[in-house]
């Protein structure tokens, strides 16, 4: 809590660089793939931060609960979601939902689990208040793209444990069992690319996800609870 605290205020700086908006827009544009958000239903966020993808599904007529454990995090979110009745917020840690059984359509969990010291109890949360052919999405920051080299040690991410897909596989499997599940990677131009290069950032992804699918920045996994 006090780490995320601390960074609430500049959390969302990097977002509003040439190269952190086509980021975002590569990121969310996944994610909302692999959720398929239906206006109506009930999702929730969790680890929602300052609620960059909370007003994402908000716009798109969701209603979101978007949970936090820092209360600094939040305080962003709710600005950035006033306008949308749609949004309800609360303090909450991931490993122990305050929340029914069975509730939501959806959930989605993006780059929250690398931060947290018992990640199975986190999925095994989530996946209890998902409803019986619900879908949870988790996005994860690979440690084998040079993203994770170029981060590691640095700000917030120095508290960070990055996932290969091994690793997350591997971690669904220990804690939810055989469970149907899809992946795919996210964010395949280098770091360091020059700002004139973002421009075929959609080409990174297409020879990305065609050649490199591990290595991607980030890594998103759709599991779905069959009835």
């Amino acid at each position: 809590m006090a780490l995320f605290d601390a960074y609430a205020g500049s959390y969302d700086a990097w977002f509003t660089t040439l190269r952190g908006q086509v980021v975002w827009e590569v990121e969310r544009k996944l994610l909302c793939d692999f959720l398929r958000p239906r206006p109506g239903e009930e999702i929730l966020d969790a680890g929602c931060g300052t609620g960059l993808l909370t007003k994402e599904l908000a716009a798109r007529g969701v209603n979101v609960t978007g949970i936090d454990i820092s209360p600094a995090m939040l305080a962003v979110a709710r600005e950035k979601t006033r306008e949308f009745p749609n949004v309800v917020l609360a303090r909450a840690d991931i490993t122990a939902l305050p929340l029914p059984s069975c509730v939501f359509d959806g959930v989605v969990c993006f780059t929250a689990l690398e931060f947290v010291s018992r990640p199975g109890e986190a999925l095994r949360e989530m996946w209890r208040v998902l409803k019986p052919g619900g879908r949870m999405v988790l996005g994860v920051l690979n440690a084998l793209s040079p993203w994770a080299w170029a981060r590691a040690g640095r700000g917030v991410f120095a508290h960070a444990h990055f996932y290969s897909y091994r690793g997350m596989r591997a971690l669904i499997k220990e804690t939810l069992g055989r469970v149907p599940l899809r992946w795919a990677g996210a964010v395949y131009f280098p770091p360091c690319c020059p700002e004139f290069c973002l421009r075929y950032a959609g080409l990174f992804e297409l020879l990305g996800s065609a050649f490199a699918r591990p290595f991607g920045a980030v890594l998103v996994f759709r599991i779905d609870k069959v009835r």
